[in-house]
């Protein structure tokens, strides 16, 4: 089998609000282009694990080619659909193109502690943008849009909706470009507005 290319001392993670912060280590490295940081998302595929399996790359982190000393790396995942296990893996990419494959790790994102409403992404935006929130209970919410006369120019969501984090996503149709405000409100116990720009 040879030396392996790359020794992966440890592959770990925290979990920080809405973001998996992943970091591994490295002992030595040959010949290392890379890592290519994989997701696989099973609230997202009912499946049995191994039928049909989707790994998506989330991301691409550098290797430093040929070292005999410790390296750490580090990776932020902020684009969580919702709540569940996840599972990470990395795919170890060398400089000829073979690859090897790290455990496995399985991270469970919970139900908020907190209500909360992000910062819409991308920002600004034309003419769809993504909003996501955190609900730490059950409830009736309202997200909606309002122009700086303070009007309501859309409801994007007015139900009652499950604990956990949502993402929604909002298009702007017909909408002028200019400054909106969206605004989540969770009766007697939620509120809070943040700002967006459309520009067409």
């Amino acid at each position: 089998a040879g030396l392996l290319p790359v020794e992966l001392k440890s592959f770990d993670y925290t979990v920080k609000d809405r973001e998996v912060i992943l970091n591994w280590k490295t002992e030595t490295e040959l010949n290392n282009f890379g890592f290519e940081v994989q997701r696989f998302d099973p609230p997202l595929n009912p499946l049995p694990r191994g039928e049909a399996e989707e790994w998506v790359k989330i991301g691409f982190v550098k290797g430093n080619g040929n070292s005999n000393s410790p390296h750490y790396y580090s990776f932020t995942d902020n684009t969580l659909p919702g709540n569940g296990t996840y599972i990470y893996r990395l795919k170890q990419i060398d400089n000829d193109g073979s690859i090897n494959y790290s455990d496995e790790l399985d991270v469970n994102i919970n139900i908020p502690v907190k209500y909360y409403l992000g910062h819409n992404y991308p920002n600004p935006f034309n003419p769809v943008t993504i909003i996501e929130f955190g609900l730490k209970e059950d409830g009736f919410i309202e997200l909606s849009v309002y122009n700086i006369l303070g009007e309501k120019v859309k409801e994007i969501v007015n139900s009652r909706l499950n604990a956990g984090y949502h993402k929604v996503e909002f298009n702007a149709g017909s909408l002028a470009s200019g400054v909106y405000f969206y605004r989540l409100y969770v009766k007697d116990k939620y509120n809070a507005v943040h700002k967006m720009i459309l520009i067409k």
